[in-house]
């Protein structure tokens, strides 16, 4: 799914921590829309941080992002007392491709070397050691900047002790399902139904706006709380727009109203606080329209939310016998190798909560997705199989739409790499060992050290073998590289050249009077910043 990640900074009301972990989750293909399920800031909250207690965004504490546990996710982290006693710790997760997040001190940093003197958060995304620099991100403006270590290093040391902590997120156990967006729609609904409609933010940001100020200090300290209740008016209604969107909430055209209002006039107070006159654009009326706006907005959500309930209610007490012609959603499939296939359909879209498509396979379901598009791997070879998706909404399945198509896969010849011994020039980790390329198990893979072009990877088929057919399936691609065969591990011809290499399955048929024992992959030039890494090399003779 691609996704505009710039959409997700238009108003920024989340602190630097989540805003540079958000990044990471929408890099990773986390369907985010659903974890703003708790985005909407109560107008009481925002009176009592911003207003009456002068917080800005940055320190305010909202809920936003906070419950990633739901869907697996959980934010480690661990305590330093200097970036050279981290650098252990750091080097071995940068090498496991993990982000690291850290505070830093504003004033040693170049890009935020302007600002006064505060605190930052900022990500590490690798280190290279040779060269003596990281690689770090600080969204939405940076990503994939390199920084001299010594910038990194004084940085971080000269940091309070409270904020010496190195973060990451631990994402082993993530899971995505249709029971957890269920709960997360309940959470909102409970929650949104005790929302308090007796709004008095905007007649307080009326009072104090109207009154006069004889210490500029204090006026600018006024003009600062409302830019920032403001900025979190309109940044979580619009999280909140997202959440409504994807749960199959019908359009709310006052949230929208807020959105575009609130946004308006922090900008207003944005040009306050550098000295602009602001008596002409109408600040009270735009608060009272906002009131009116966000009064309306909570008592159409409530309504909506009782309204799809009984709804809910009442189609689970509907029979699933009450079926009716099958409809076509457009099934098309791919053939990617010879028992592995793409399937494409037509998005479900009706109003309501949920859509998951269950894959059936000889009527034995093969699994599920919340996306129009599934690849099925191991199929049996040789084989003609009818595969048949089933669309499933909150209360149970929507008969009406079905599709199913027949396929037949292709004949198994032998992959005769799989199995044999293997050498290489190197390994990113104990887990990502060489013998990964050639197990046979799906989701394992062999990985080279991190930053290096020169590596190679060898398989030693035991005996002379004609070879017809080579794949190779990358995870972190080459750019450059050549495939090498050798009778005796010691004179070498390459019977491959690539320097365009695009990653994914690679394949080379119809390789002509080649024979050979060993088989190898040698990287010229890297196609990303990783090392090279490939779940599979197979080498067929047909």
């Amino acid at each position: 799914m691609n996704v505009n990640h710039m959409d997700y900074y238009k108003h920024r009301y989340l602190n630097c921590f989540k805003a540079q972990y958000l990044a990471e989750l929408l890099d990773k293909g986390i369907p985010v829309d659903y974890l703003f399920f708790d985005a909407y800031v109560e107008t009481d909250d925002i009176l009592e941080h911003a207003i009456h207690n002068g917080q800005d965004r940055w320190t305010m504490s909202v809920k936003t992002l906070s419950e990633l546990s739901y869907v697996g996710l959980y934010i480690l982290y661990r305590y330093f007392p200097s970036m050279s006693a981290a650098y252990p710790y750091v080097k071995d997760k940068l090498a496991a491709n993990k982000t690291l997040y850290m505070w830093a001190s504003q004033n040693h940093l170049p890009h935020l070397a302007h600002l006064p003197d505060g605190v930052h958060v900022i990500g590490l995304q690798s280190y290279n050691e040779e060269a003596g620099t990281f690689t770090i991100s600080d969204v939405p403006g940076i990503s994939g900047h390199p920084y001299e270590e010594i910038h990194i290093q004084n940085a971080f040391n000269y940091l309070e002790d409270s904020f010496k902590y190195i973060y990451y997120i631990y994402d082993e156990d993530y899971i995505f399902t249709e029971e957890i967006v269920e709960i997360l729609i309940k959470k909102f609904e409970d929650s949104f139904l005790l929302v308090n409609e007796d709004i008095k933010l905007y007649d307080r940001m009326n009072e104090l706006y109207q009154l006069h100020y004889d210490n500029k200090e204090d006026q600018l300290k006024l003009y600062h709380s409302m830019e920032t209740a403001l900025a979190v008016i309109a940044g979580s209604r619009y999280f909140l727009a997202k959440f409504l969107k994807v749960i199959h909430y019908p359009p709310i055209a006052q949230l929208g109203e807020i959105i575009k209002h609130a946004d308006s006039l922090q900008k207003v107070f944005l040009k306050a606080k550098v000295g602009a006159n602001i008596s002409n654009y109408k600040v009270e009326d735009k608060l009272l329209l906002l009131k009116l706006l966000e009064k309306e907005t909570i008592v159409k959500i409530k309504q909506l939310i009782v309204q799809k309930r009984e709804e809910r209610e009442l189609r689970k007490g509907a029979s699933e016998t009450t079926r009716s012609t099958i409809t076509d959603i457009g099934l098309t499939c791919k053939m990617l190798d010879l028992n592995k296939v793409k399937l494409d359909w037509i998005e479900v879209i009706q109003e309501d909560y949920l859509y998951s498509y269950e894959i059936y396979v000889n009527d034995t379901l093969h699994g599920t997705t919340l996306s129009n598009t599934y690849e099925i791997t191991n199929l049996a070879y040789d084989s003609c199989l009818e595969i048949r998706i089933r669309v499933k909404n909150f209360s149970g399945y929507i008969e009406q739409c079905n599709d199913r198509v027949t396929i037949q896969t292709g004949y198994k010849d032998t992959n005769y790499a799989l199995g044999k011994p293997v050498t290489c020039s190197s390994e990113e980790t104990s887990i990502f060992t060489k013998e990964n390329v050639n197990n046979g198990v799906e989701g394992t893979r062999w990985g080279s050290v991190v930053g290096s072009d020169n590596e190679w990877i060898c398989i030693d088929l035991l005996e002379q073998t004609e070879v017809q057919r080579i794949v190779l399936n990358w995870e972190s691609y080459a750019q450059s590289y050549t495939i090498d065969v050798s009778d005796d591990n010691v004179t070498w011809q390459t019977i491959v050249t690539n320097d365009n290499g695009t990653g994914g399955v690679e394949e080379f048929n119809n390789l002509k009077d080649i024979k050979c024992r060993y088989i190898k992959m040698n990287g010229r030039k890297r196609g990303t910043t990783w090392g090279y890494s490939l779940w599979d090399f197979e080498v067929y003779a047909v």
